[in-house]
């Protein structure tokens, strides 16, 4: 070979070299400077899962990342929040994460649906103009934070804004942006000492209901009673002490029309730290619910609204209880029918059946559950997973005469391994002598024979 030829193939093979070495680097190293996923290096990572790369995510639970099921919505939904908190990545929006701080967990793929209520009542000690106006800076709050305000109004208010062809411009403005006209009546005038007719339900007080949400129907709000409720009402969000929904529940009131119940977290109370435990121990198909009262602490509104803005700052799954129930919860079977329930319908719903705590045939009634239970046993028909009962956690209403169940966190056991809870303390005067109830703060119960 002369002297050209050797310069040519000299040439020939730097040029390879250098292909081969921007190979590698492509290959090798991402965009952001972070080494790529290589299968066989003993890490699942990068693009690896076990159908392309079994010999990195498969078998060696190490090093896979939390377990998941596929629900049936075909979201892959975590069933492990049982993980330190912060581990940015793990797609999950976890306790001390952010949008802010980790943008890959906290967006609106991986956090629960909400939606915010507010009971707007008349108030003895203020003028309907200034519960008027506090429900002005509510909205306008509520409008920074990208959140959609469903308005449970009192008939008292509802007349009050009838009154003013402004104050009707304004609810329908709001309508407009997005907010939803609902009702909640605190009870049925005349029954059952329900006597203060700005809160208590009369015979035009669906028909005004429905004259002020016009063109919209009234589909959603919180009931104290069924009469005269307009015909269009499906969704009904009760409760008052855990706010989680993993699945609507479908059923038939009382008068007959059919129902779909969500779950809310009632009152400013203590803050928002009770509100946050919750949230955080759910699942991104599942659904947080809260209310309060329109005159109540725009601070600690506040607060709560930065807290949901964190984890999903455009508000993605903020939603109102009508845009939730109509284009997700129904669409995606997000229910069960309590006909299923009372029926074991399916095997799931028969393994996940003891959750409810029904030990009777008699005792199929829907007032007979704890929110907590209804929401353990959906969460059960997603996961076969629920989250363990503490009794700690039953606490005295005082005026009440009874304890409630409020949750504070998840520690997720299988149904498999279920064990029967110990349900909290039934009230003072039902013939029980309850564990927490004494001849001295119970002597009805707690007397010679019971």
């Amino acid at each position: 070979m002369n002297k050209k030829g050797q310069i040519a193939a000299i040439a020939i093979i730097v040029l390879l070299l250098v292909i081969v070495g921007i190979l590698a680097y492509v290959y090798l190293i991402k965009p952001d400077g972070k080494t790529a996923a290589i299968c066989g290096d003993g890490k699942c990572e990068g693009g690896e899962d076990a159908k392309n790369c079994a010999s990195d995510c498969g078998g060696n639970k190490t090093n896979q990342t939390k377990p998941q099921v596929d629900n049936k919505t075909n979201q892959t939904t975590d069933i492990n929040q049982n993980i330190p908190a912060g581990i940015c990545g793990d797609g999950h929006c976890d306790i001390s994460e952010t949008n802010a701080n980790c943008a890959q967990d906290c967006n609106g793929d991986n956090v629960p649906y909400s939606f915010f209520i507010i009971h707007s009542e008349t108030d003895p000690e203020r003028t309907d103009e200034q519960v008027w106006q506090d429900l002005i800076r509510t909205v306008d709050l509520c409008n920074q934070y990208h959140t959609p305000v469903v308005f449970g109004f009192w008939p008292g208010i509802v007349d009050y804004i009838l009154e003013n062809q402004s104050r009707i411009d304004k609810v329908h403005e709001w309508q407009a942006q997005g907010h939803e006209v609902g009702i909640q009546p605190q009870g049925c005038f005349g029954v059952d000492g329900c006597d203060d007719p700005d809160a208590c339900w009369q015979e035009d007080d669906g028909a005004n209901a429905e004259r002020l949400a016009a063109p919209y129907k009234i589909k959603s709000g919180s009931l104290g009673c069924l009469d005269y409720i307009p015909e269009d009402f499906i969704y009904f969000a009760g409760a008052r002490f855990d706010g989680r929904t993993a699945y609507s529940l479908k059923y038939q009131m009382e008068n007959g029309q059919t129902a779909y119940r969500l779950h809310i977290k009632a009152g400013y109370a203590g803050g928002i730290t009770r509100k946050v435990q919750q949230y955080n121990t759910l699942n991104p198909n599942e659904i947080y619910g809260f209310v309060n009262h329109g005159e109540g602490d725009l601070t600690i509104l506040e607060d709560w609204l930065k807290f949901l803005s964190e984890k999903d700052p455009e508000g993605e799954k903020r939603k109102s209880i009508v845009d939730l129930m109509d284009n997700y919860v129904i669409p995606e079977n997000r229910y069960v029918t309590w006909g299923q329930v009372i029926t074991n319908a399916t095997p799931r719903i028969a393994e996940c059946s003891v959750l409810l705590d029904m030990p009777t045939e008699a005792s199929k009634e829907l007032s007979w559950y704890p929110e907590t239970n209804l929401f353990n046993f959906g969460r059960c028909l997603d996961t076969e997973q629920y989250c363990e009962y503490n009794r700690s956690w039953c606490i005295p209403i005082f005026g009440w005469g009874t304890f409630v169940y409020e949750p504070e966190s998840c520690t997720l056991r299988d149904i498999s391994d279920f064990e029967p809870f110990v349900s909290c303390p039934l009230s003072c005067g039902d013939g029980m002598c309850s564990s927490s109830e004494t001849p001295q703060n119970c002597p009805n119960d707690c007397s010679c024979g019971n």
